[in-house]
């Protein structure tokens, strides 16, 4: 039994809906009434809702799966039966406005803004620094497949010319053995290509424990133990994932300009004693809302810290990057106002 979709599964939750979608428009077919649509549409996606709780009750399938699935329903049979039913029916026909609507939607979240990478640039004042100092943050590659987006955003990476990259962990979602080592191969190849040196901690789909090969042989050190590491200018400390997640993260006080390094953000919460704390994880929540922000983080970290730039105190600023990459495996590979990005930050001698 798999916590992961099977295609068969898959098969079987869209087969069950496509018979469903049949019977509704054959009973649209003869009655040609606009309530009955509604009614038949809210029936089929709480159709497929019952369909995908059951699978995550059974334990075949996670969370991720089941806004796959509502996802099916949404952008593809919700829209075809509109469609069709609009072109029957002269007072339904207003309705064919709607599947044009979800078309637009699905190009944007699917297909424009996940690979609309950007580049954030922040200055952050830092007492006890004698010059400038940058840094780019890379969060959340999490590809399954390294291919010519992964190529793009290192290429960037390159480009910025930082005096250290920092890596904020979970560089190859693939759960079977053989292809995760393909791909952490593949990675690795374009890694080498990189001149700048870095710092690396793991995230949560870094278990399989092969992580540190992504970096063999690169200008970045990857950190497997919580460690304080003294750069000159500046000291990073890079925090393994448990103590990422942890209300007491080993994180010392130093007498110079400190950057802690940590998967998840929820070591913020001991607001430790350092200038700069940076994480990922969040993906910014992948979905944001006006006036909400990200729907979901899977953090202990207030909502509002998920994402972006919080001030902890006059002289700490935590930083939470919305990751280059996509929750995979069963998830919906959407964006929605929540673009990747790469974050750049310039530390600069306070005035």
């Amino acid at each position: 039994m798999s916590a992961l979709l099977s295609t068969a599964e898959l098969l079987v939750v869209n087969g069950v809906l496509l018979a469903f979608d049949i019977w509704l428009l054959a009973r649209l077919h003869r009655e040609r009434d606009p309530k009955l649509l509604l009614t038949g549409l809210l029936a089929g996606f709480s159709l497929c809702g019952i369909q995908a709780l059951a699978l995550m009750l059974l334990g075949w399938c996670t969370a991720f799966g089941v806004m796959q699935l509502l996802c099916w329903a949404l952008f593809l049979h919700g829209p075809v039966v509109i469609l069709a039913a609009a072109a029957w029916s002269p007072k339904l026909r207003w309705m064919a406005v709607l599947p044009l609507l979800s078309s637009a939607l699905a190009f944007e979240v699917f297909v424009r803004e996940p690979t609309a990478l950007g580049v954030e640039t922040l200055v952050i004042p830092v007492d006890g620094l004698d010059a400038p100092y940058t840094i780019v943050l890379i969060a959340d590659l999490q590809t399954d497949r390294v291919g010519d987006y992964e190529r793009e955003a290192l290429a960037q990476v390159q480009a910025l010319e930082p005096d250290l990259l920092l890596w904020a962990g979970d560089y190859v979602q693939v759960y079977e053995p053989q292809g995760y080592q393909v791909q952490l191969q593949a990675l690795n190849a374009e890694l080498l290509k990189l001149t700048i040196p870095g710092l690396a901690v793991g995230g949560d789909i870094d278990g399989l424990g092969r992580w540190p090969g992504v970096f063999e042989g690169t200008q970045t050190q990857a950190l497997t133990q919580s460690q304080t590491v003294d750069l000159g200018p500046i000291a990073v400390t890079g925090l393994t994932l448990a103590d990422s997640r942890s209300a007491r993260p080993p994180i010392p006080s130093l007498d110079k300009p400190h950057v802690v390094l940590g998967h998840a953000p929820d070591f913020a919460l001991a607001l430790p004693d350092a200038e700069l704390l940076l994480a990922g994880h969040t993906h910014g929540g992948q979905v944001q809302l006006p006036g909400i922000g990200p729907l979901m983080t899977l953090s202990d970290v207030p909502r509002d810290w998920a994402s972006g730039v919080t001030q902890l105190s006059e002289s700490s600023t935590l930083v939470v990057s919305r990751g280059v990459g996509l929750e995979r495996a069963d998830a919906p590979r959407l964006r929605l106002f929540c673009e990747p990005q790469l974050v750049r930050i310039v530390l600069t001698p306070s005035p």
